[in-house]
């Protein structure tokens, strides 16, 4: 593994699928970051690019507002030949509450006088080609064009803007970077686009996740599962994998009064409130678990502490140990506002990708993990997502393996990153799922 500078030295010379809201949790984790980080202290000019439509299309001139952010704090200029970082926007979002997480690039721009570019993805955040209401409308012509390919030429036509202002004879180089899907972009635009960017720094990119011959579907929520057992046994010798199999299946057929009393949820008690709390139980154990570091930071220790308290009282069900690990709140479990979340721009733009062409498998056995069995396939996958958005995994899953090149084809040496694509920068945590 090249450290950044070598490299640039180099250069100049449950019916099968659970989705849980996870990026609505994810963002206001993010948003806590945001202070924690250097990102504070810099200045961010907010800015709105003009761009097409439709690059795969000759004959549609249609535009909408791009937003990105740009910081020139530290930047050293053309004459020291500094370098640009290109955040490549994903499934996290508004770019104001995604910048925080990614502290470190901007730690190595201040040291290398480098300047700050965060691009906010199509169909996410406020960058909504049709407006927040008809974005995600069923035509072609309109939720249609979220796809990765036109993302990542979104992404080209930001960089050479920005090069044209700043460094118009292309002595500085691009470097993406991004985390999940965002470090899989940053990949594959480094790939797809080399004249144009330089290099990537590509965190936890799942790029063998999807469902290429001997995928395991299992193996995500195994990871979150193990990171929740081996931060709470390890400090505090909790039994996390039990307490948590226990509260998931008091769910199961759990009354709606004991449901509201439990849990404290904002409305009064329905049928089905017992699914609705299983799913915001569900993300925020996903979240804990997908999110963990820094170690010494995370709330995994003290919830399982005491939810393994709660459950040692003698009235104790499995409903009160599932309260215990959910994050302390000064009001009531707001049901209402966590279904809602469906339908905001970025759930509905996560959820499309999964269903056309980030086609991660992700199930749960309830053995290997602690969440409830179940099981995934591209035919359930298919089913689910053409009953909401009249579309199935495009290529049974495996488009974008096919066309980046990973994964897909293992007896074909070309599926070997190593014999084809350089300066790609590929970092994964212990704990990353």
């Amino acid at each position: 593994l090249f450290s950044l500078p070598v490299l640039l030295a180099a250069r100049n010379a449950d019916g099968g699928i659970h989705r849980p809201r996870r990026p609505a949790t994810h963002q206001a984790q993010l948003t806590d970051f945001y202070f924690q980080s250097p990102m504070s202290r810099w200045h961010w000019a907010m800015r709105e690019f003009d761009q097409r439509l439709d690059h795969l299309n000759s004959f549609s001139g249609g535009m909408f507002k791009q937003r990105y952010m740009l910081n020139t704090t530290f930047w050293g200029g053309v004459e020291k030949q500094a370098p640009m970082f290109f955040f490549t926007g994903a499934e996290g979002g508004d770019i104001t509450r995604v910048v925080g997480a990614y502290g470190h690039v901007i730690e190595m721009a201040e040291r290398m006088q480098g300047l700050v570019v965060m691009m906010e993805s199509r169909f996410f955040g406020s960058s909504l080609p049709f407006g927040r209401q008809d974005s995600y409308r069923a035509p072609v012509d309109r939720v249609g064009l979220l796809t990765v390919e036109q993302v990542l030429l979104d992404y080209v036509e930001i960089i050479i803007a920005v090069h044209a202002e700043f460094d118009p004879e292309w002595r500085c180089p691009s470097i993406a970077f991004g985390g999940s899907l965002a470090g899989t972009q940053a990949a594959m635009i480094r790939f797809k686009y080399p004249t144009v960017v330089d290099m990537s720094l590509a965190s936890s990119a799942p790029l063998h996740g999807f469902p290429t011959p001997g995928f395991d579907a299992a193996a995500w929520r195994k990871r979150v599962t193990d990171t929740w057992v081996e931060l709470a046994t390890g400090q505090h010798g909790c039994p996390v994998f039990g307490l948590v199999q226990r509260a998931f299946a008091s769910f199961e057929n759990a009354d709606p009064d004991a449901v509201k009393q439990a849990l404290n949820t904002c409305e009064t008690p329905y049928p089905g409130n017992n699914w609705d709390a299983r799913d915001e139980f569900w993300a925020h154990i996903e979240s804990y678990g997908t999110y963990g570091y820094p170690w010494s930071t995370s709330a995994i220790p003290k919830l399982c502490e005491l939810a393994f308290y709660t459950s040692k009282l003698p009235t104790a069900g499995g409903l009160d140990i599932a309260a215990a690990f959910l994050p302390e709140t000064t009001g009531c479990l707001n049901l209402t506002a966590s279904r809602e979340r469906e339908n905001f721009p970025d759930s509905k733009g996560w959820d499309l990708l999964a269903c056309t062409e980030i086609v991660h498998p992700i199930g749960a056995t309830n053995v290997t993990d602690f969440f409830p069995p179940s099981r995934w396939s591209v035919e359930a996958t298919a089913e689910e997502c053409r009953g909401r958005w009249n579309a199935t995994p495009r290529d049974a899953g495996l488009w974008i393996p096919r066309m980046f090149g990973f994964g897909a084809l293992k007896a074909s040496p070309s599926s070997d990153l190593s014999n084809w694509a350089s300066h790609v920068i590929f970092s994964y945590g212990e704990l990353d799922p």
